[in-house]
């Protein structure tokens, strides 16, 4: 398969500067199979250009798996620049609740080849998605984007351990009997037919995805009260976010852009410290969506 990638440049016009990389100055991006870069490949070159902030990358060798990272360089290939953090591609959505392209498309910028907002509507796009994300306590995309992490929590004394942001997939689960350090320690990994993901996926509401683990009762796992007393390696989040998810995050979008349009107004506020309040932009509709998503136990 091809990825097809984007990289933001806040300010091209200081990174063209002789004082920075100079002109001619491009944005490297490399490939690899892990998030740590230990093969890095090189992918491809984008010239920067003046007063241009968003650029598309093509990776004809890519995968769904596939870890990227980019710097800035000179024309000469000198690096003037550390990689940013590792990404993946992933769908359009890329990790976000709605996808550039639809909130380009509702904010009626329908010629999808002009990028000239695209640094600020896919600011507002995390904003919306990081304020609806917080407010319902669920991750409506896939985390990681492709593949599997390892995340640790603390556990209580029983049979089940609570994961209201959602998993997928288990691939390895392990187990403390007292508390554990955030890094290292010493886990017991569970047979593989002594937990489930719950609930059955035939009882969950159409595109949830599991929200808890549970261990067979006469199997010999148990939660321990523990700090850090479990390791879970899996999938976590959303398979995708739900389609009204995606409207009202949408619809947030266009808030923003109007709040901005207008100079001030009541329709949204973002304060300096990136606080959000999207209150007076949601319809009474919107709100019952986001509380059923917050108040639903297991799905």
């Amino acid at each position: 398969m091809a990825n097809v990638g984007s990289v933001l440049v806040e300010n091209p016009d200081e990174i063209l500067n002789a004082g920075h990389s100079g002109a001619g100055a491009v944005v490297q991006v490399q490939r690899d199979t892990v998030e740590a870069f230990t093969t890095p490949v090189d992918v491809t070159t984008v010239p920067i250009v003046a007063g241009v902030r968003s650029y598309t990358f093509y990776d004809s060798a890519g995968t769904s798996s596939s870890w990227y990272r980019y710097r800035y360089e000179t024309s000469g290939g000198v690096a003037t620049s550390d990689w940013s953090a590792a990404f993946q591609v992933g769908d359009e959505q890329a990790g976000l609740i709605c996808s550039l392209y639809d909130a380009r498309q509702a904010l009626q910028q329908y010629n999808l080849s002009d990028t000239t907002q695209d640094e600020n509507i896919l600011e507002w796009i995390r904003q919306v998605s990081d304020f609806i994300v917080g407010l319902t306590g669920r991750k409506f995309a896939p985390d990681p984007l492709s593949g599997t992490k390892t995340i640790r929590l603390h556990t209580r004394a029983g049979l089940s351990l609570w994961i209201p942001q959602g998993i997928r997939s288990i691939t390895t689960l392990g187990i403390a009997v007292d508390d554990q350090p955030a890094s290292g320690g010493t886990y017991t990994t569970a047979t593989s037919t002594d937990y489930y993901l719950d609930p059955p996926e035939f009882d969950r509401d159409r595109g949830w995805p599991a929200t808890r683990i549970g261990l067979r009762r006469n199997a010999s796992a148990r939660f321990y009260d523990a700090a850090y007393g479990v390791e879970i390696t899996g999938a976590f989040g959303w398979a995708s976010a739900p389609g009204e998810i995606r409207a009202i995050a949408i619809s947030l979008v266009m808030a923003v852009a109007r709040e901005g349009g207008a100079s001030g107004g009541d329709v949204v506020t973002v304060g300096i410290g990136g606080e959000r309040t999207f209150e007076r932009a949601l319809s009474t509709k919107d709100w019952r969506t986001l509380h059923f998503y917050r108040t639903m136990a297991a799905a």
